[in-house]
């Protein structure tokens, strides 16, 4: 069980701040597994163009919200690496393992689990058995980095 350093007290907003950071370098991780794993159909994926289309049109505080319905892993990382950041500070056990545990609990929950029914996540059910292992990696190395980021961050802080 990791504990916090004997010379930091419990902060939750110092929590907060290194896990959005962590988060936010967990999904740039995530981002470059998911490339190397991808098998990308162009007739499913949207060009670039009309993307940023969508994307300009939307004004700002419901793009938050839709970015967060398509799985945005820019908003969605950042965010589920805040809670988790604060979290840590609470109760310090669910930072073992490094963190791989939060990625394979995140993947259980997005990916196959309760969010893809909510209006939280994109609906990603039904993955091709081919890439369940892909998802499954990406979210682990994502937790692995946001730990790793989080825990350096919260020793500046």
């Amino acid at each position: 069980m990791t504990t916090p350093p004997a010379n930091t007290s419990r902060s939750l907003l110092k929590g907060l701040a290194a896990g959005l950071i962590g988060g936010l370098a967990g999904a740039a991780a995530m981002s470059l597994v998911e490339k190397f794993y991808s098998h990308p159909d162009p007739e499913q994926q949207p060009s670039p163009a009309s993307h940023a289309r969508k994307t300009a049109t939307l004004s700002l505080p419901h793009r938050g919200v839709e970015a967060l319905a398509e799985g945005d892993p820019w908003i969605f990382g950042p965010l589920m690496g805040a809670a988790y950041g604060a979290l840590a500070e609470l109760a310090p056990a669910v930072t073992d393992r490094r963190g791989v545990t939060f990625g394979v609990a995140l993947c259980s929950l997005t990916v196959e689990g309760a969010l893809p029914d909510s209006s939280l996540s994109a609906a990603k059910t039904h993955l091709p058995l081919s890439e369940q292992p892909g998802e499954l990696i990406a979210f682990s190395v994502y937790g692995l980095v946001t730990e790793a980021v989080r825990k350096q961050v919260r020793k500046l802080l």
